[in-house]
């Protein structure tokens, strides 16, 4: 079980650095709050609050923005398919991709690459 503690300020903004940098390198659409709780050994609740009062933003939705991130940059400086894209960002398939993207983005991940190529 996770422990509750409460780290010094020292200790906290090196927690946040880590789970920021953590959660980027390891962002994908599978990865949960639970599984980024689990490796640093705090609860869930803990680690959103730490999170959310660093960045604004939840667990979920840092992860989202990460994945978002890496296909807009993979989109733009690469001349990968829309298909090795979503494999590369571990999307259980392209359509799972496209649509994830079109919610986040507000545009088809071909209309991002036409639009900013």
């Amino acid at each position: 079980m996770a422990a509750n503690r409460k780290p010094s300020a020292e200790k906290r903004k090196k927690l946040i650095k880590d789970i920021f940098e953590w959660t980027r390198i390891n962002a994908s659409p599978s990865l949960k709050a639970t599984e980024i709780a689990a490796h640093f050994d705090y609860s869930v609740d803990h680690l959103s609050k730490l999170v959310k009062k660093e960045y604004g933003k939840n667990l979920k939705q840092l992860v989202t923005g990460f994945i978002t991130e890496k296909a807009k940059g993979l989109l733009v400086n690469t001349n990968f398919s829309i298909k090795e894209i979503s494999a590369s960002l571990e999307f259980e398939d392209m359509n799972t991709f496209i649509k994830f993207f079109k919610y986040h983005i507000k545009q088809t991940p071909s209309e991002y690459r036409y639009k900013y190529n």
